[in-house]
C-alpha cells in the first residue's frame, strides 16, 4: 500500500522542493552570466587584437609606400641634377667653341690683335719706369718666327696665385698667358704678351705676374686681377726662366742664348746687372732667405751659384 501523506506534509514537501529549485536557480544564473561575461570579454579582446593587427598592417603598407615614394623622389632628384649638370657642361662646351672660333677668326684677320678688353702687344704702351738701363724705351716683343720651336718651348709653365683663386698658364704657341679660375676650372681670360711666353713668376702678394718671353728678349709684367700688360722689361737674349727675390724687390731672369742672368728692379723696372753663368742656362731659383741665386746650365749640365748681395759667382757645381 502506498503511504498516506497528509495535506500539511505535502505542502511542506512542495515548499521544500520550491526552495531547492530557487536555490539551484540562484546558483546557476550567476554562473551563466559570469560565463557570458567572460566570453564577451574574450571576444572584445580578440576584436581589439584584430583591429590592432589591421592598423599595424596598414601602417607597414604606408611605410613601404612612403619608402618607395622617397626612393622614387630621390631617383628623380638625382636624375634632374645629372641632367642639369649635363646641360651646364653642354653650355660650357658651346661657349668654349664660340670663344675658340672667334679667337681663331680674330687671329686670322690680325695676328697681333688681342682678345676683347686686353691690350695687344703692339698697342701696349710701356709705363714711365719701363726703360732699359741705357734709357731706350722698349715696346712689346715680336712674336715667334714661323716654324721655329726650340726645345724650351715644349711645355710652357703653370702657376697658381698665392690666394688660390687663379691659375696662369704660359702658352708659347699662342703668344699668350691663359687665365683659369681655380674654382670653376674655366678659362676666364687670355692675355696676349707676344714673344713666346715660357715661364711665369708671381709676386708674394699675388698682384703681379712676370712672364719670360723667349723671342722678345723681355719679361712681361701683368697686373692681377686686371690681367693687363703693364710693362715689358728688357733682359738678355732668349729668356727662359724667371724668379722673384723673397723681398720682392728684384727679379732674376735666366737668358738661354747669351749665358747670363738678368737682375731687374721691380720698383723702377730697370736692368740692374747681367751676371755671367754657364752654357745655355734654363732655370733660375733663389734661396728662401734670398742669399743665393741658383742657375741650372742645360748646355753643360752644371749649376752656377751666385751670391745675391754681391752678385758674384761663388762656385759651379758639376755632375761628376
Amino acid at each position: 500500500m502506498r503511504p498516506v501523506i497528509r495535506w500539511d506534509q505535502a505542502r511542506r514537501l512542495k515548499a521544500g522542493r520550491l526552495n531547492n529549485m530557487k536555490t539551484t536557480r540562484g546558483l546557476i544564473f550567476p554562473a551563466a552570466m559570469a560565463c557570458f561575461a567572460l566570453l564577451a570579454a574574450e571576444a572584445a579582446v580578440r576584436a581589439q587584437e584584430a583591429a590592432s593587427a589591421q592598423v599595424e598592417g596598414e601602417s607597414e603598407i604606408q611605410k613601404e609606400e612612403g619608402t618607395a615614394e622617397s626612393a622614387s623622389g630621390a631617383a628623380k632628384l638625382q636624375k634632374a641634377v645629372a641632367e642639369a649638370e649635363q646641360e651646364r657642361e653642354r653650355e660650357r662646351e658651346k661657349r668654349r667653341a664660340r670663344m675658340q672660333s672667334q679667337q681663331a677668326s680674330d687671329f686670322a684677320q690680325d695676328p697681333g690683335k688681342a682678345d676683347a678688353g686686353q691690350p695687344s702687344p703692339a698697342e701696349a704702351q710701356p709705363l714711365p719706369g719701363s726703360q732699359s738701363a741705357g734709357g731706350t724705351q722698349f715696346t712689346a716683343p715680336a712674336s715667334q718666327p714661323a716654324g721655329l720651336q726650340p726645345e724650351c718651348l715644349g711645355a710652357g709653365d703653370v702657376v697658381a696665385t698665392p690666394n688660390g683663386v687663379w691659375v696662369l698658364v704660359a702658352n708659347p704657341r699662342e703668344d699668350a698667358v691663359l687665365v683659369l679660375s681655380a674654382r670653376t676650372n674655366e678659362l676666364v681670360s687670355r692675355v696676349r704678351v707676344g714673344g713666346g711666353p715660357v715661364d711665369i713668376a708671381i709676386s708674394a702678394d699675388g698682384k703681379r705676374a712676370y712672364v719670360a718671353c723667349y723671342y722678345g728678349s723681355s719679361v712681361a709684367e701683368i697686373s692681377i686681377p686686371e690681367f693687363k700688360v703693364e710693362a715689358y722689361l728688357r733682359v738678355g737674349s732668349r729668356p727662359v726662366s724667371v724668379a722673384i727675390s723673397p723681398s720682392g724687390k728684384e727679379i732674376y731672369v735666366a737668358n738661354h742664348a747669351d749665358n747670363s742672368v738678368s737682375v731687374v728692379s721691380v720698383s723702377s723696372r730697370r736692368l740692374l746687372a747681367s751676371l755671367s753663368v754657364g752654357s745655355s742656362p734654363s732655370r733660375v731659383e733663389v734661396s728662401p732667405d734670398g742669399s743665393y741665386i741658383y742657375v741650372f746650365n742645360l748646355g753643360e749640365g752644371t749649376v752656377s751659384v751666385v751670391e745675391a748681395r754681391s752678385r758674384k759667382s761663388v762656385g759651379t757645381v758639376r755632375n761628376r
